[in-house]
């Protein structure tokens, strides 16, 4: 109880007091929990528009990002609709009355890492990559900040999950259906998503793979709440994310996915028993639905005769020798493939571009130790906030909580994994995952603070 109570009074110090009893600013009642996690549309629908302008234009941001409808309507894309959301966010956050920052440890990680590779551009061999990368990272950063200043409360933070989730779901249904037309066999460009971020299979399959086990884990904690047709809608967001990574043909993401699964099934302390004989159902039916021609190319996996696995090995070698030359800060922001087609002969397996095929091999050659430290701070920082939630939600008794915290570990793994396999850690995926993380801590500590408050009182009066 003691150590709950050093969490409370730690908590009341980090937040005004006039917040924290704000009740729109904190953990909704029962009855909206009923409303809102029971995919009442209606109710949701008002709710959304009550957010104010700012929260409006940041799902807006990540509805035009993730489905990147100009490229399927050639009619919409008239304006660079991304590049304005995000501008109209920034703008609105001023006068937002629940912005609020929060300063935790990972915060201040991702701030970090970014800012290097700003300061690392001065020295890059490629000052037109160099630009172009950093204005990537640039926008990661501003979506980073608006997202975990704007979604501070309960109420804000499912409405915003319940369209992420949503816009993955057109992604992953897409695959799920692809798949199916295709009689379920094997394709070597596997499938992909829309043009951006997701339109090769291995990138498109990692977010399918991190996508699953959120919103399974998601499902898990909300479940109560749902009933009908609505509990087999949120059920198909996994099953069709799922097949989306069978579609997509790329061991990295089929690797990516299973250690994912394997993480719950071990993570799952007081359910061991049931979760990992669902994850050992799950594996087995991956296990008969996977493709003939993908267990080949698992079983050749590493031979010279296999171009695609052979490549990464010979360019992971390369990157390590690129370390060793630039051990502390590296060779700069976007000089991966500069300095490789300048320093490796053109050989079996460095045809082509060079890339390194491996998003921690390319950050500790573009940044040395420093961007190792910041990678591992990142990522080490995520498992522990989320654990932190953990301790929270388990208090307070909130599932949804509880179980989204395991399920954003398990994505975190599967993006290391498969991450290994892919040259993408400049792509969205490790920025929004930290923000969602982040916001989830924030709203879960409201959930608890509540809690605690409520327990005092019942104290005093007895």
């Amino acid at each position: 109880m003691s150590h709950y109570w050093i969490c409370y009074k730690k908590s009341r110090n980090e937040l005004s007091m006039n917040k924290a009893q704000d009740h729109h600013n904190g953990p909704m009642t029962e009855t909206e929990r009923g409303h809102v996690y029971g995919l009442e549309f209606k109710f949701i629908y008002r709710q959304f528009f009550r957010e104010g302008a700012a929260f409006f234009f940041l799902c807006f941001y990540y509805f035009w990002e993730y489905t990147r409808l100009q490229t399927i309507y050639p009619l919409l894309d008239v304006l660079p609709f991304a590049f304005l959301a995000l501008a109209f966010t920034l703008l609105f956050l001023i006068s937002d009355k629940y912005r609020e920052h929060p300063r935790t440890f990972l915060v201040f990680m991702v701030y970090g890492f970014i800012l290097l590779t700003f300061f690392s551009m001065s020295y890059s061999l490629d000052s037109e990559l160099a630009s172009k990368r950093g204005y990537i990272y640039l926008n990661w950063m501003l979506v980073f900040f608006a997202t975990i200043s704007l979604v501070t409360n309960e109420k804000r933070f499912v409405l915003f999950l319940f369209l992420y989730l949503l816009w993955n779901f057109k992604m992953s249904q897409h695959g799920a259906i692809s798949w199916a037309q295709r009689g379920f066999s094997f394709a070597g460009w596997g499938v992909g998503g829309p043009v951006g971020w997701f339109q090769n299979s291995g990138e498109y399959g990692l977010q399918m793979a991190m996508v699953c086990v959120i919103s399974l884990c998601f499902y898990i904690g909300i479940k109560q709440y749902l009933s009908g047709w609505r509990k087999w809608l949120f059920i198909s967001m996994p099953v069709t994310s799922f097949m989306s990574v069978l579609a997509s043909s790329s061991r990295g993401d089929y690797l990516a996915l299973i250690v994912a699964l394997l993480w719950l099934a071990l993570a799952a302390k007081g359910k061991r028993l049931v979760t990992g004989f669902l994850v050992l159902t799950v594996l087995v039916i991956g296990y008969l639905a996977m493709p003939t021609e993908m267990m080949e190319r698992f079983s050749v996996a590493g031979d010279e005769d296999d171009y695609t696995s052979y490549t990464r090995e010979t360019r992971w070698r390369a990157g390590f020798e690129i370390y060793k030359d630039n051990p502390v800060i590296g060779i700069g922001t976007g000089s991966w493939v500069a300095y490789y087609t300048s320093n490796f002969p053109r050989e079996l397996g460095r045809e082509g571009w060079g890339l390194a095929h491996n998003s921690f091999i390319e950050i500790i050659g573009e940044h040395g130790s420093v961007g190792l430290l910041f990678m591992i701070l990142i990522f080490g920082g995520m498992f522990s906030l989320n654990k932190r939630t953990r301790s929270m939600a388990h208090r307070c008794d909130n599932h949804a909580s509880f179980w989204l915290s395991r399920g954003l570990d398990a994505a975190t793994v599967a993006y290391i994994i498969g991450g290994s396999f892919m040259s993408v850690f400049h792509y969205p995926y490790v920025w929004v995952h930290a923000a969602i993380i982040v916001s989830l801590y924030v709203v879960t500590k409201q959930d608890f603070m509540s809690y605690m408050r409520k327990e005092t009182e019942n104290t005093s009066k007895n």
